[in-house]
């Protein structure tokens, strides 16, 4: 094209310039209008985002099944929204993965809201009838409590429900690293009683529970003395009682035996004065109204023998005496009178007496403790001698040669203050060196 003049050229100039405002006027708008369009995609980004943050707050806040479904069908409904954007498509899959294990703790701590409610009220059927019955059937009703304890709570039951209550406690309340449920607690009612109430029913259970597992240890079954301990869940009581009536029974017992011992060592002193006795003597005693003890020409030995027999008495039955003196001078009043054959009579009843009540709290300690009674090594030792010194009251200690036994007892226990083996099976003293070259050969 040829340019005639130069009006022409400025003319052409003109109109480039034109189309190039034109152009960059186009431009300016269509940035204009992108920049708009991205702004009002991070506004609605914005707004998807803070959506699932309340969200997210709001599920903290609720913990019934009915409402965290509810958020969660909103938040299914709201999905293609939330998956314009990535960092929102994967904060919406975080909070629906929230609400589901919010979910699945809520089930989990219904369920087992329910499996207490069933132990504590019982399972009814659709009718309203009771099919099994629960915990609660005990309270008020100690007889029903001890039907179905006596009957059903073995060591295998006592350890299952237990465990059961471990579980309870575990999913409730959130020990042992459990995720905490102490959000649920209170909002829960199965029917019948609210979640709080069987939390706290559970509790005295296990009082229960724990107390029919040390009656139940001690005899491999709960006793009718520890069942009420057990009704009210009051394990201390139940150790209490058992020491007591252990130490109690013992008490009782070691009293029995040195009674016992006392009368024997009295009865066999007495004989040998009987024994003393001739036809004459007996005669002019029956004249005269008797043999009397006549404490006051007692000897040393017989008055001692007598005090120990006061003694005893007095520990176990003072009669109202508040000092031991007194009871003694009654004692003696009264039993100097006596006939000597009448008193040894007096004396073999006694021993009759003391041993069956002796055999009673044998049987007492056994019924607490869950073994039989058997006494210290000391306390042997003690008796022992005892039922010697009953033997030879008065007398040298008689000794044997261990040798010239043809089944010679094994039971052997030295007496260091009598330098003496003794056979307590046998009741025979043995020499020392007879023993120890018998062993020695």
């Amino acid at each position: 094209m040829a340019y005639q003049t130069l009006d022409d050229l400025d003319s052409i100039i003109n109109l480039l310039n034109s189309m190039s405002r034109n152009q960059r006027f186009q431009q300016s708008f269509q940035n204009r209008e992108d920049s708009a369009i991205e702004e009002q995609k991070d506004k609605q980004k914005e707004r998807i985002d803070n959506s699932l943050t309340n969200i997210d707050s709001l599920i903290e806040q609720l913990s019934d099944t009915n409402s965290l479904t509810y958020v969660q069908n909103n938040l299914y409904a709201n999905e293609s929204s939330y998956a314009q954007y990535p960092d929102t498509r994967i904060k919406a899959a975080t909070t629906n993965q929230k609400i589901q294990n919010k979910l699945q703790d809520r089930r989990i701590y219904e369920n087992i809201i329910n499996q207490a409610k069933d132990k504590y009220i019982g399972v009814y059927d659709n009718d309203g009838v009771q099919v099994t019955g629960g915990i609660r059937d005990w309270e008020n009703n100690f007889d029903k409590f001890t039907d179905d304890v006596v009957e059903n709570w073995t060591y295998e039951k006592i350890a299952d429900e237990l465990n059961f209550l471990d579980d309870f406690e575990m999913l409730v309340t959130g020990k042992e690293g459990v995720i905490d449920k102490s959000e649920f607690i209170g909002k829960y009612n199965p029917g019948g009683i609210t979640d709080l109430q069987l939390i706290d029913r559970m509790g005295d259970y296990r009082k229960q529970l724990e107390a029919a597992l040390f009656a139940d240890a001690t005899n491999a079954r709960i006793e009718d003395h520890e069942l009420y301990g057990v009704f009210t869940g009051d394990k201390e009581k139940l150790e209490n009682d058992r020491t007591t009536n252990m130490e109690s029974a013992t008490k009782n017992i070691n009293k029995y035996d040195r009674a016992m011992g006392s009368i024997k060592k009295s009865r066999n002193n007495l004989k040998s004065k009987l024994a003393g006795y001739t036809a004459k003597d007996l005669k002019q005693a029956e004249e005269s109204g008797g043999l009397q003890l006549s404490f006051a020409a007692a000897d040393i030995k017989t008055l001692n023998a007598l005090t120990d027999i006061a003694k005893s008495e007095f520990e176990i039955d003072n009669k109202g005496f508040e000092n031991f003196e007194d009871y003694k001078e009654d004692y003696f009043l009264e039993k100097g009178q006596v006939d000597i054959r009448d008193f040894l009579r007096d004396l073999e009843a006694e021993i009759e007496l003391y041993e069956g009540l002796k055999q009673k709290e044998k049987t007492r300690y056994k019924k607490w403790s869950g073994n039989e009674y058997r006494k210290s090594s000391k306390q042997l030792k003690d008796i022992y001698k005892d039922k010697f010194a009953e033997l030879v009251f008065g007398q040298e200690v008689e000794t044997f040669n261990y040798r010239d036994e043809k089944n010679p007892p094994q039971d052997l226990e030295f007496d260091k203050e009598l330098d003496l083996f003794f056979s307590p099976t046998l009741q025979k003293y043995y020499d020392k060196d007879s023993v120890i070259k018998f062993f020695q050969e």
